[in-house]
């Protein structure tokens, strides 16, 4: 660890700074969002950290239950809560509409920048 992750090691962005807080971003229903390439409760296999810090930078597999019927669009905000930093870090940001998606999964890798379709 370097000497700065070192010195803010437990420092931690502030939860109430999250996008899961802000009230024009909530829904109706909860989705649940899973990943074929880690459980619940697990950590993130390092192959999808970033390149600083020896990963291969490799989105994970995503898919995510049924939204309500009514649901236009969705946004995957992805947040870093650990940095520190007095708000989260967001590591990834993506708007889909539903007609776009013919099935409910980002593919892995998919979310990554060097991505070939």
């Amino acid at each position: 660890m370097t000497l700065l992750g070192t010195l803010l090691k437990n420092r931690r962005g502030r939860d109430i700074h999250s996008a899961w807080n802000r009230p024009n971003l909530q829904g109706p229903e909860l989705l649940i969002v899973t990943s074929e390439d880690f459980g619940e409760g697990q950590s993130i296999p390092q192959e999808h950290a970033g390149k600083r810090v020896d990963g291969n930078n490799l989105s994970p597999d995503l898919s995510w239950s049924p939204p309500p019927p009514e649901t236009a669009e969705l946004v995957l905000v992805v947040e870093d809560l650990d940095v520190p930093t007095s708000k989260p870090a967001v590591h990834c940001l993506v708007r889909a509409l539903l007609s776009a998606l013919s099935v409910p999964v980002i593919a892995r890798g998919r979310l990554t920048g060097d991505y070939e379709r």
